[in-house]
């Protein structure tokens, strides 16, 4: 993870690293709530239907529980390459 977020430092953005046990919604927002964070940015994995009841949505969970504001969005990356069609006939471009 230290080095997924080096180029954000690099930017100079501020950004802890943190592990911790437990339901990740509520630790997410029990986190959040206990040093003062004013953002919380989280990626979806887009699942809709049975998918997403089945296995639940955690970005979902603390997005109705935690008091500071949620910027989300789909992260194309997360998606396997099976659930989208090819753009074209040779090659898979994958959008992330």
């Amino acid at each position: 993870l230290e080095e997924e977020v080096a180029p954000l430092r690099d930017r100079g953005l501020k950004v802890d690293v943190v592990a911790v046990t437990g339901y990740p919604s509520t630790e997410i927002t029990a986190y959040a709530e206990q040093h003062g964070i004013d953002l919380i940015v989280m990626a979806t994995h887009g699942l809709t239907g049975f998918e997403r009841l089945s296995l639940g949505s955690v970005t979902e969970r603390t997005v109705s529980s935690a008091t500071c504001p949620i910027l989300t969005f789909r992260n194309k990356s997360l998606e396997s390459v099976s659930d989208s069609e090819p753009k074209s006939n040779t090659e898979h471009v994958q959008e992330v």
